[in-house]
């Protein structure tokens, strides 16, 4: 939307959408993640002519905790503690901000 003669504000959303996932292949229940929906946003200013963008993002914007894999951790797990599980969190599974700035000559 224009916001000067020279100058247009910009927004973007995005939202990702999962099902719930079972980790193991022995269809293991304690593998088992809760389907998640994570959402991004975006606003920003750039020229009229492309040649700059100033934007201000922000990745998961309701902090939406998730894992990309969930499994039994094979040098812990023993008979005295055999649910013991390890999982992956991603750098997305945590919300955060940031701003890019891009220039064309």
């Amino acid at each position: 939307m224009p916001v000067t003669d020279g100058l247009k504000a910009f927004f973007q959303s995005s939202l990702n959408m999962q099902s719930d996932v079972l980790f193991s292949l022995e269809q293991d229940p304690l593998t088992r993640q809760d389907g998640y929906v994570t959402v991004d946003a975006s606003v920003g200013l750039k020229e009229v002519g492309n040649r700059f963008h100033v934007t201000l993002f922000v990745r998961n914007l309701f902090d939406e905790e998730y894992a990309t894999s969930i499994f039994r951790d094979a040098f812990f797990g023993n008979a005295a503690s055999p649910n013991n599980l390890d999982h992956y969190l991603p750098k997305e599974a945590n919300r955060y901000f940031g701003a890019s700035v891009r220039v064309s000559f």
